[in-house]
């Protein structure tokens, strides 16, 4: 039993395992544990999926996050590898329509089709990938990409 102390507290960290590919050093001291809070809250979030958050129900392929984070997790991650695999996933549950469910893999949370905004998650991961070099997402789902922006576009 004994006294808590700083000492015996541990913190286990979990996540997929992609190499940070950058740093950034602040004189400012609040700056820096701003930016250090970032990564190490995304990264966190990347559980073989870009998930919302680590610690509750919400720990699923929410769409809208995986949107609006696919530049940050390039710039900030390797993350090729994960991206290439979760447009794999939203590929899978495309309807015939080009629309998408607002989580992947779908599960018991979310709607389809997603909101516009969220389903704009497939465009912009394909898109962010073509960014650093990898075109085959692109080829390999053109098609996909054309009836994913005819939906949008039927809108």
């Amino acid at each position: 039993h004994g006294n808590l102390t700083a000492s015996n507290i541990r913190r286990f960290a979990m996540s997929t395992g992609v190499e940070q590919k950058t740093t950034a050093n602040f004189t400012d001291e609040v700056l820096q544990q701003i930016h250090l809070g970032s990564i190490g809250t995304q990264h966190a979030n990347l559980m073989q999926i870009p998930t919302d958050c680590p610690q509750r129900d919400e720990r699923l392929g929410w769409m809208g996050d995986a949107s609006l984070s696919a530049q940050s997790m390039h710039t900030h991650f390797d993350y090729t590898k994960m991206a290439s695999a979760f447009v794999d996933s939203m590929v899978d549950l495309m309807n015939a329509d080009g629309s998408l469910p607002d989580v992947v893999p779908q599960q018991r949370f979310g709607g389809r089709p997603s909101d516009l905004s969220w389903n704009s998650a497939f465009i912009e991961n394909v898109y962010e990938l073509v960014q650093v070099g990898d075109l085959v997402p692109a080829r390999t789902y053109w098609e996909e990409v054309k009836r994913n922006v005819g939906f949008i576009e039927g809108q």
